[in-house]
């Protein structure tokens, strides 16, 4: 957690950084943000509420009249159970007869995804004489990990913030799917959230790649099929 938590933190001041030599305003400024031409320009933007499990970042070009691409990293902190990473290429058309890329649009996207995880053995089901609710020693792990292929549509709204236009609000949601080259969900991980309170000690759990969350397999892991988010960032 830590370290997603420095690494956010170099983020931001990079982008921080990048928005202060861009320009402060837009080549073709309006008060009327439905007038301007956004053609041509780049956003970079970042989702805040995930830092926790993830860290992402998206850019997107501007490309045509309802087009836009683009691409997005996403790092999934080691604090989860299912750590690991995406990188994936982003096309969208918007739907509203605003200026792309304002108002609701369609999105797909496709690329790779990587996870990885410590799989352990031993007497998962049995307990220790004496504790409450602690699992039995492992007795040996190793480490496992799989490469694959993700791919997913969803919808979403992008708008302007402030006078200027230049401040990015993105929120989305969508569906993913994967193919992986190996399927680790019959090994077992430890719980890292376990182990606070009444519930004390290690828990080992049934690694799950799809569904790798709470919120029915929301995005907290890597194969979580339901992607959600909300992003801000800096257009230039």
């Amino acid at each position: 957690m830590k370290t997603s938590f420095l690494i956010t933190l170099v983020c931001l001041y990079l982008i921080t950084s990048l928005a202060g030599k861009a320009q402060v305003t837009p080549k073709k400024y309006s008060h009327n943000k439905d007038t301007i031409n956004f053609a041509g320009s780049h956003i970079i933007t970042y989702a805040p509420l995930g830092f926790i499990y993830r860290i992402r970042f998206r850019y997107e070009y501007v490309a045509l009249k309802k087009f836009s691409i683009g691409a997005q990293v996403t790092n999934y902190s080691a604090y989860y159970p299912l750590p690991g990473w995406q990188a994936v290429a982003i096309g969208r058309y918007y739907l509203s007869n605003r200026p792309t890329p304002l108002g609701f649009y369609l999105m797909a996207q496709a690329g790779l995804a990587y996870h990885h995880a410590t799989a352990y053995e031993g007497p998962f089901n049995s307990y220790i004489p004496g504790s409450y609710n602690q699992y039995a020693p492992y007795t040996s792990s190793h480490e496992v990990s799989s490469l694959g292929l993700m791919y997913g549509i969803g919808i979403g709204h992008q708008e302007t913030l402030g006078k200027k236009q230049i401040w990015i609000l993105d929120t989305y949601i969508g569906i993913r799917g994967f193919k992986m080259n190996k399927n680790l969900d019959d090994v077992y991980i430890l719980n890292k959230d376990y182990g606070k309170g009444l519930f004390s000690g290690p828990q080992f759990i049934k690694n799950q790649f799809t569904d790798s969350g709470v919120f029915f397999g929301s995005e907290f892991g890597v194969g979580g099929f339901i992607n959600i988010g909300i992003n801000i960032g800096y257009r230039f």
